[in-house]
C-alpha cells in the first residue's frame, strides 16, 4: 500500500508539472510567441495556489481537512483540467484553435489525468489511515 506521504509526494510532482507548463507559456508569451493554450497561463498559475494550500494541509497532517478538501479540487481538476481540455478538442476542426500543437493538447490532458488520479488516490489513503 503506498504511503500517505509518497502519495503527497506525486501529488507534488503533478503540481510542479501544472507549474511548469503554465511558466514555460508566460515564458513564450513573454518571447513574442504563441503561449502553449490559447488562455491566461497567469489565471492559471494563480489558480493553482489552492491546490499548493491543500497539499500543505496533507504535509501538516490535517489528515480530514485534507481529504475533504483535495477531493472537492480534484471534481474541480477533473472538469477543468481534463473535460474542458477534451471538449475543446472535440469542438472543433483545427486543435491548433486552442492548443499550440495536438502535443500539447495530449501533454495538458497527461499531467491534469495524473493529477486527478494522484490526487484522489491521496485523498483515499490519507481518509483510511486517519
Amino acid at each position: 500500500m503506498i504511503k500517505a506521504p509518497k502519495i503527497l509526494l506525486a501529488q507534488s510532482v503533478w503540481l510542479a508539472a501544472a507549474v511548469g507548463f503554465n511558466l514555460t507559456s508566460i515564458w513564450l508569451i513573454n518571447s513574442g510567441q504563441q503561449g502553449l493554450i490559447n488562455s491566461d497561463p497567469m489565471a492559471a498559475l494563480i489558480s493553482l495556489l489552492p491546490f499548493a494550500i491543500v497539499i500543505l494541509f496533507g504535509f501538516l497532517n490535517f489528515r480530514r481537512t485534507y481529504s475533504v478538501l483535495n477531493s472537492l479540487l480534484m471534481l474541480a481538476l477533473f472538469k477543468v483540467g481534463v473535460l474542458l481540455h477534451i471538449t475543446r478538442y472535440l469542438g472543433t476542426d483545427e486543435i491548433t484553435t486552442f492548443y499550440l500543437t495536438h502535443w500539447v493538447w495530449v501533454l495538458a490532458i497527461t499531467i491534469n489525468v495524473y493529477g486527478v488520479a494522484v490526487g484522489l488516490a491521496s485523498s483515499i489513503t490519507y481518509w483510511k489511515n486517519e
